[in-house]
């Protein structure tokens, strides 16, 4: 039996599939990895791992349980990464960048070709350097700051 929640959440996420062939295909020829829907948001992460780790997302905007789905509501398209200096430390640097916000899907999906290549531009000039200069420091989940 499925759950009411499942059904609301499936209706707000559904809309990415429209997408999910293009985007696999630039992640196969770009080698990131496409993760949907996740934590529980209706979106599409790409992924590339490594040090720096980068990644683009694409999701939608508000919490989903309290929205009624609409193809209005506003998406958002960011870049971003994290850099670790060493194994051992207890800090990482994040970088990120908006490209577009509170836009609704079709618009940024209509733009998606050109968002895509100006976000791999964008974090393919993020060198260490970069990062240890602009980006912020956080807490590196991977180690305990004690």
């Amino acid at each position: 039996m499925e759950r009411p929640e499942e059904k609301r959440f499936l209706q707000h996420a559904a809309h990415f599939t429209a997408i999910d062939d293009y985007l696999s295909e630039f992640c196969a020829v770009n080698h990131f990895e496409l993760d949907k829907n996740l934590h529980r948001t209706p979106c599409r992460v790409l992924r590339k791992l490594g040090n720096p780790r980068l990644l683009m997302d694409f999701y939608q905007e508000g919490n989903w349980f309290e929205l009624d789905y609409s193809d209005s509501l506003p998406h958002t398209f960011v870049v971003g990464g994290y850099y670790t200096p060493s194994t051992d430390a207890k800090f990482a640097f994040k970088l990120e960048r908006v490209l577009v916000s509170h836009q609704p899907f079709n618009a940024v999906s209509r733009n998606l070709p050109s968002l895509l290549s100006a976000g791999l531009a964008i974090i393919q000039a993020w060198t260490p350097e970069t990062f240890l200069g602009e980006g912020v420091q956080v807490k590196n989940l991977r180690k305990s700051v004690g």
